[in-house]
């Protein structure tokens, strides 16, 4: 294992699997969660499809709101994300070929469902010196933020990007805890613990001071163990 990052595919689609109740106002997350010991008919994506192979992987849930709309609406449901480890057997191709688009099924078989902040405790600290990379283009971009608790949500968007972080406030500044990323047809997305230096958290500061806040779409509000339905866009 590695300790410094859990790698999440996270083009699965749950949302599919349980449709018709994805669009019901308030949904118990135990009747949304995969369930242990029982097996699903998922789908990969573009990059995930062409390099996932036979065997088990972690893969990232999240509420079915945030699922088809990224978390710019909801960010606080990043609290509500899983990472859900499943044994993956390739099925078929659903489509294929070397442009955009390519799709494979698979027979996913759940082995454990654990909250994605849970799996901080696996982790240690570590330092990442090009974390300034991921912002190299800012005069085409857009960058989005809310803050809530101790936590930072940020996206940053530009032509066929799409990137989403979230950290959490400590002591030395700022944590980055996850990564969602997708960057044309490729994707990206990760657990670490990535504590920012004093120039990391200049920068972050920076940002929040030129870009503007989000304003969550809340239509109702939900206990701990429930989630909004998905809006239809």
């Amino acid at each position: 294992m590695n300790n410094n990052k859990i790698e999440l595919l996270v083009s699965a689609n749950w949302s599919k699997i349980n449709w018709d109740l994805s669009w019901q106002p308030a949904i118990d997350l135990n009747e949304l969660l995969p369930k242990v010991g029982e097996s699903y008919a998922i789908t990969l994506q573009d990059s995930e499809a062409d390099h996932t192979q036979n065997g088990i992987h972690s893969l990232l849930w999240l509420p079915p709101h945030s699922e088809l709309n990224g978390l710019d609406d909801r960010p606080t449901e990043v609290l509500k994300a899983y990472v859900i480890d499943a044994e993956l057997l390739e099925d078929e191709w659903i489509q294929e070929g070397t442009m955009s688009g390519r799709e494979r099924k698979y027979i996913a078989k759940i082995i454990g469902v654990q909250k994605l902040i849970e799996n901080l405790s696996q982790l240690k600290i570590t330092k990442d010196t090009n974390f300034k990379d991921y912002f190299n283009h800012l005069e085409r971009s857009t960058i989005h933020y809310y803050v809530w608790d101790h936590y930072l949500y940020l996206t940053h968007s530009a032509e066929y990007v799409k990137e989403e972080f979230l950290f959490k406030e400590s002591e030395q500044g700022y944590l980055l805890i996850f990564i969602n990323s997708w960057v044309s047809y490729s994707y990206k997305s990760e657990i670490c613990k990535v504590e920012l230096n004093q120039q990391q958290n200049k920068f972050i500061q920076s940002l929040l001071k030129h870009w503007n806040k989000l304003t969550p779409n809340i239509q109702i509000f939900v206990d701990e163990g429930q989630v909004q339905g998905a809006l239809y866009y």
